[in-house]
């Protein structure tokens, strides 16, 4: 595809060889290497300076020259969409000459510019999909168009488009728009931009009305629907604007002091934070009065006046200075506070052998306590324990473990799993539950752990008592959203109870049967509800959608999503839905290993009720209470 192109800001195909089962391509060599590393990759870096603002617009006009190409000028009836556009492929010249490159995923299509491809299989990179694609599989070039306002964002941020650090906003996309949307976009502006590090070139590179103009344009490019997108050929002429904008002026101040919201000031000393620097916000000025008597002690002193570990921004009243740690302040939560070492103890030091559990948040692990005071104990004596540790470096981030604390300590049920106690010392971060012996629905339908197969009485009961903890959480005065519902957060206790449990996504909906919009969308793809994942606006009907997933998942037995399985069965709601209301269909895809003991008109009326609760609209999803009327009768069917 590529040999047919001829743009200047397209990365030149030299030739090919295809010898001897081996197949490869040569290209010109780009000497600059990628955009990705000149924004975000070098600052850990001395020997690369950061980009300047004017080569970041030159760079992003180049590259909006090139999309634009592709999706009008290379032939009359056909056209090109690039599917892959992020920082990574566009490379760069010694000159910072943009060169888009990687075609692998492209995909030609029509010259109409409102034209559909339709695709099975979506394919991108994380953090740069456009919602719309995901969600429909239809892709246009307006996809390209979002993917392009991704990278803006990057440029402007000088952050990746999927940045841990960012706690509940791993996607730049939804923390940058959360501050455009409230006018204060200078607060996102990459800090080097700003002439706020050490290796800043100017006081400041950045004219107001050249920010304004740039995040006017980007934030068009992210609009969730595609018909409110520019075309590339649009974006061309926004971009040249905004560098003839900046070209007039020298380079100001934006107006405002900086403010960054991964920093915090408060009086005091800053402690040891080795643990922490890579999620540290350093910043080299003079200490602003305000700042009262914080001073830097440790491995950064000579390097920065004063630092910030971002981990805990904007909590003034969750941190404290306690002796030689930072200890994190949750409220009256009724819960037990483990001291570290306490835990090392009854988890013999977090020793593999103790792992009983693994997911983005870190490990899981059994201990062992006195059943009164909770005091460490000997394997087998008193009661077991399951420590959650969280993983520094994984995705679930403090955010998450202070929600999960906050939130069970408010809940008593006997189908929502009870957080003993919680620790936060020495930068860890540390949760404590009652142990479940069964481990998690997950374990017993889909990867067969345990090794038992689970009866039909069984899931029911499982599927009753989820109902009851959901139905729980929805009816308290402050309605609880859980917004995470799957298998693996349904734990089982000795005789098969179920308990809703991680809290850490949950959410405190709104009243009234209203609905709310959240920043960032959270959840696990197949459970999430269409709408949830499309425009960010979360009610109670978002659970229904999740448990309609996990019941069709527990009457087959399969994964709502598995790539191993046929192109067109891969989608478990997708594929299942049309045969649930179809008996003899229905009962082809029932799990075989029940074999028939199970009673068809139960697994008919389990069907009825899964097709209810993925309905597209929320509006045709019956309430929790429903649901748990539902499988009461379900429950008493025998035949």
């Amino acid at each position: 595809m590529l040999s047919r192109f001829r743009h200047s800001n397209l990365v030149s195909l030299v030739g090919y060889c295809d010898e001897f089962d081996e197949m490869m391509l040569v290209y010109e060599y780009i000497t600059g290497g990628n955009l990705a590393e000149r924004l975000y990759k070098v600052k850990g870096s001395s020997q690369k300076s950061p980009v300047s603002w004017v080569d970041r617009l030159k760079i992003c006009i180049g590259a909006a020259r090139a999309l634009d190409y592709l999706h009008t000028g290379t032939g009359v009836h056909q056209r090109i969409i690039h599917r892959d556009v992020k920082s990574s492929n566009i490379l760069l010249d010694g000159n910072f000459t943009a060169k888009v490159a990687d075609f692998g995923l492209s995909k030609i299509s029509q010259t109409d510019q409102g034209c559909t491809h339709v695709s099975t299989d979506v394919k991108g990179s994380f953090g740069y999909f456009d919602p719309s694609y995901f969600l429909s599989r239809r892709l246009t070039r307006k996809s390209d168009v979002y993917s392009f306002g991704v990278v803006l964002l990057e440029v402007l941020c000088g952050r990746p488009a999927v940045d841990p650090s960012l706690g509940d906003h791993l996607g730049l996309v939804g923390w940058a728009q959360q501050f455009i949307k409230e006018g204060t976009s200078n607060h996102i502006v990459d800090p080097s931009l700003m002439g706020l590090t050490p290796c800043s070139r100017v006081k400041a590179q950045i004219m107001p009305n050249c920010l304004k103009a740039f995040v006017e344009i980007t934030d068009k490019c992210l609009q969730t629907q595609p018909k409110n997108r520019p075309t590339m050929g649009e974006v061309v002429v926004a971009l040249e604007a905004v560098l003839a904008l900046q070209e007039r002026g020298d380079a100001l101040v934006v107006s405002g002091h900086y403010h960054n919201q991964n920093s915090y000031m408060k009086s005091g000393k800053i402690i040891t934070l080795s643990r922490m620097l890579r999620n540290m916000f350093v910043v080299k000025s003079p200490v602003k009065p305000a700042m009262g008597d914080v001073e830097p002690q440790g491995k950064n002193k000579r390097q920065n006046k004063w630092c910030v570990p971002n981990k805990f921004s904007n909590k003034e009243d969750l941190l404290t200075e306690s002796g030689d740690t930072f200890q994190v302040k949750v409220g009256d939560s009724g819960l037990k506070i483990f001291s570290l070492d306490a835990l090392k103890m009854a988890t013999k030091n977090f020793t593999d052998d103790r792992v009983v559990g693994e997911g983005a948040f870190g490990k899981v692990y059994k201990g062992w306590v006195e059943q009164e005071t909770y005091v460490p104990s000997k394997i087998g004596f008193g009661i077991p324990i399951a420590v959650k540790k969280l993983d520094t470096d994984g995705y679930q981030g403090f955010e998450e473990w202070q929600t999960e604390v906050k939130l069970s300590g408010e809940l008593n049920h006997p189908n929502v799993s009870r957080i003993l106690g919680y620790c936060s010392q020495d930068m860890e971060l540390l949760l404590v539950y009652e142990f479940m012996h069964k481990g998690s629905l997950e374990n017993h339908i889909l990867t067969q752990r345990f090794g038992e197969t689970l009866s039909w009485s069984t899931r029911v009961k499982i599927m009753l008592g989820t109902a009851k903890g959901i139905a729980y959480l929805h009816s308290r005065e402050n309605q609880i959203i859980f917004r995470d519902l799957k298998t693996s957060n349904i734990l089982l206790d000795q005789d098969f109870n179920a308990k809703v449990a991680d809290f850490g996504l949950a959410r405190h909906g709104p009243i009234n049967g209203e609905t709310h919009l959240v920043t960032q969308v959270m959840g696990t793809y197949g459970y999430a509800a269409p709408e949830y994942v499309e425009t960010g606006y979360l009610n109670g009907k978002n659970d229904i959608y999740a448990f309609g997933v996990v019941l069709l998942e527990t009457l087959t037995g399969l994964r709502v999503f598995d790539k191993a399985r046929p192109k067109y069965e891969q989608d478990l709601v997708q594929w299942a839905r049309p045969m649930l209301p179809k008996k003899k269909k229905l009962m082809t895809i029932v799990d075989p290993s029940l074999g028939d003991d199970y009673p068809p008109e139960a697994v008919y009326q389990c069907g009825k009720l899964i097709l209810k609760c993925t309905q597209a609209e929320p509006k045709e999803r019956p309430c929790i209470e429903q649901v748990l009327q539902r499988l009461e009768r379900i429950s008493c069917v025998k035949t």
